[in-house]
């Protein structure tokens, strides 16, 4: 009897069941986002129907993936609960309903620059390399440099001069650097700028390439989403040799960003990445090989593809 009344409830296009529906999906927003702790078990009611539904009832599928993009996705004051029940959400339905994936790739791809969230980013990048087709690699690698930013990636540290006149030094002694930027074609180009210019402080307002400094897990996924994304172009020479050029940039510029603290950086990323430029700088190796977790998953520890790059 219940799951009859949750069929109908879910089913059902009456204009009254709709307008339910509507409810529920403000009532499961704002739960999710509630700090309260005697919110936790409506919370979990809510999001147990909600997880329900989306694995019952792929009529409904549209309005969940509304609800996804439209008040989760880029949500900025995710905690660890509700981030882990995005995830969940997201998973579950890109798991269960593998018609809709392109549509929910594509909306991902739309406010990438707009989420706020390093797991919710993880999430993404793996889903982005997974499910991209062939004709759309040159626009996402278009959107994910634009969320990258300019080059060379670097952590700035603010100098405080010691007087006065150490200020005024630093003011009328401007150094130069050259940086690689964006070009409006989506390409790479170069640029000289002062070292105080803004513009060599501030790339966006995008919390991608801060994530991207600070956690090599993150950076981790985009080396593995950029290799998968090229896999797919590796029969068209012109696009790939130009692509595999550029991604060739960010990930030296991420190899030389953690070298300077290596220490504190993962390990199997330093090899992943190591082992992502030594493929890119032997193109016909990289084209002639058959990689599978580049094909159709994640790589997995005990591959035969993992012990290829860790005796670099």
């Amino acid at each position: 009897q219940a799951e009859d009344g949750i069929r109908d409830f879910c089913l059902s296009r009456g204009l009254g069941d709709v307008y339910k529906r509507q409810v529920l999906k403000r009532e499961l927003i704002k739960a999710l986002h509630s700090h309260e702790s005697y919110d936790q078990q409506y919370r979990d009611l809510l999001l147990g129907l909600f997880v329900y539904a989306v694995t019952n009832f792929e009529q409904i599928a549209d309005d969940i993936l509304e609800t996804v993009v439209d008040n989760l996705l880029c949500y900025s004051k995710h905690d660890d609960s509700s981030t882990a029940n995005t995830i969940a959400i997201i998973k579950h339905f890109n798991e269960l309903h593998l018609q809709y994936s392109p549509k929910l790739v594509e909306q991902i791809k739309n406010r990438f620059l707009e989420i706020q969230n390093v797991q919710i980013y993880k999430l993404s990048l793996h889903l982005i390399g997974d499910v991209t087709t062939q004709a759309d690699v040159q626009e996402t690698l278009t959107i994910l440099k634009q969320a990258i930013g300019s080059l060379p990636l670097k952590i700035v540290k603010k100098s405080i001069p010691e007087n006065q006149q150490a200020l005024e030094t630093s003011q009328t002694q401007a150094k130069h650097r050259v940086r690689t930027v964006i070009l409006p074609d989506g390409t790479y180009g170069t640029e000289i700028i002062e070292e105080d210019d803004k513009r060599a402080q501030v790339d966006h307002d995008c919390k991608f390439r801060e994530f991207l400094i600070k956690n090599s897990f993150l950076s981790s996924s985009l080396c593995t989403c950029l290799l998968k994304l090229l896999y797919k172009i590796k029969n068209n020479p012109k696009q790939f040799n130009t692509s595999s050029a550029e991604v060739l940039l960010i990930l030296c510029s991420l190899a030389k960003l953690y070298n300077e603290d290596i220490d504190r950086i993962d390990q199997d990323f330093m090899e992943k990445i190591l082992f992502a430029i030594k493929m890119l700088t032997r193109p016909r190796e990289f084209l002639a090989s058959k990689i599978s977790w580049l094909e159709t998953g994640s790589l997995h520890e005990n591959s035969q593809e993992t012990v290829s790059y860790t005796h670099l």
